[in-house]
């Protein structure tokens, strides 16, 4: 399961949920944080090229911090991380499909327009684009094993993935409803 960062709080209560997802499921957590690469027409390529190779060391050490500490709390998980290059919302759903992820556990901010402002901007296009099922995680959630789900489809490729998903996700999770809408 692929977990987003920016580390900001509502991003955090989407690595708490996914470390509940993970246990109850016995799956992986990979950490993700991709970053724009510097350039300018000010500096040299070499300039430029060692500050986006510090920026994304920082990073690595910033998610390897992340990393240890629900290690620390929770040795049965498996944590990964990694940092990509580009912006999120694309190299995100390039590295979904690269990596065959099976579910994005994201946090919620808000934004502006109708569905944004319910779920953020960020989360709307991951959840429009993304080959597989996102559950966006509200700010202040707790995890809890869902009994219902909504289940929002254009009923393009994604009836596939849910069909999946379902199939070994209910009986797990002892769902008794998914809304599809």
């Amino acid at each position: 399961m692929l977990v987003p960062t920016d580390f900001s709080i509502p991003a955090d209560y989407a690595i708490h949920y996914a470390i509940g997802l993970a246990k109850k499921f016995n799956s992986s957590i990979i950490l993700y944080h991709a970053f724009i690469p510097f350039e300018s027409g000010f500096y040299s390529y070499t300039q430029s090229t060692k500050e986006n190779l510090e920026t994304e060391n920082n990073l690595i050490k910033r998610l390897d911090k992340i990393k240890e500490g629900l290690l620390k709390k929770n040795k049965q998980l498996s944590v990964s991380i990694h940092v990509d290059r580009g912006p999120e919302s694309i190299r995100l759903v390039e590295f979904c499909k690269k990596k065959k992820i099976n579910l994005v556990v994201m946090g919620t901010t808000g934004a502006s327009g109708l569905k944004e402002v319910i779920i953020g901007s960020f989360t709307a296009d991951t959840m429009a684009k993304a080959p597989c099922p996102v559950l966006a995680v509200p700010k202040d959630c707790k995890f809890k094993i869902p009994k219902k789900i909504t289940f929002a489809s254009d009923y393009n490729k994604m009836i596939f993935y849910l069909s999946n998903f379902l199939l070994n996700g209910m009986t797990r999770l002892n769902l008794r409803y998914v809304f599809c809408i």
